[in-house]
């Protein structure tokens, strides 16, 4: 459930989803709620923030009747998911369930694993393969025509290090038309800028750049991309798509 490493962000990178697709909690809160859903707003909202939660205290049963709405759609989803491909509004429609946003035209291949389906939005024209694996009490923002690649695994909690049964959450931002390569770790905390590409099998403990490419273990910046580059001018070897 937890990254044992908390993502830091360096000087130029901006903070995790400072400008995130869309404000889950400020959206429902502004929708109008009753006591029990304000109670609920409040936990989800101290997961975001990295506020230190007991999952002994009862304070966090929303967050364990969340995970089990959504694994009951996530089940339904992965066992049906054959027939559901030929109906693709009906599976966009089961996505939108799940999620706290799904974009037009955005979508999940299954089979995959969300623990919290409301602390996920996924924006317009962002695809995600299948065996994606997200860890997402403390939010996971995936931003307009991001592309993510097989066997990703995007991770927002960590475990007090003293008290394993206290959670500290971290936001996570993927942004717009970046590009994640397969089998990457995204660790909690972390931003990965703007038409940025992450190579596989990297594990990225600290945000990236707008406009870079960041591989290895623990993921380094290598290069930067020209955005004014054509096509064929630079390599496109090792990323995985």
């Amino acid at each position: 459930m937890a990254a044992m490493v908390r993502g830091e962000q360096p000087e130029a990178a901006v903070t995790a989803c400072d400008n995130r697709s869309i404000d889950l909690v400020g959206k429902r809160r502004a929708a109008g709620q009753d006591v029990k859903e304000e109670i609920q707003m409040d936990l989800f909202e101290k997961l975001r923030d990295g506020i230190p939660v007991d999952m002994r205290d009862p304070e966090y049963s929303p967050a364990i009747e969340e995970m089990t709405r959504s694994g009951r759609i996530v089940f339904d989803i992965n066992k049906d998911y054959l027939p559901l491909m030929m109906d693709r509004p009906l599976l966009h429609e089961k996505e939108k369930e799940l999620l706290g946003h799904l974009g037009e035209n955005a979508s999940i291949n299954a089979p995959f694993q969300i623990d919290m389906g409301r602390q996920v939005s996924l924006a317009d024209n962002a695809f995600i393969n299948h065996s994606f694996c997200a860890s997402a009490a403390g939010g996971i923002d995936i931003g307009e025509g991001v592309m993510i690649a097989p066997q990703v695994t995007v991770l927002t909690v960590n475990h007090d290090f003293k008290d394993k049964m206290i959670i500290i959450c971290k936001p996570v931002c993927i942004r717009k038309n970046a590009w994640i390569g397969v089998n990457v770790t995204i660790c909690p905390g972390v931003t990965i800028g703007e038409n940025s590409i992450i190579g596989a099998g990297s594990v990225v403990t600290k945000g990236v750049p707008d406009n870079s490419v960041a591989v290895g273990n623990p993921a380094r910046v290598i290069r930067t991309i020209d955005m004014g580059e054509q096509e064929g001018e630079y390599e496109h070897g090792g990323m995985g798509a």
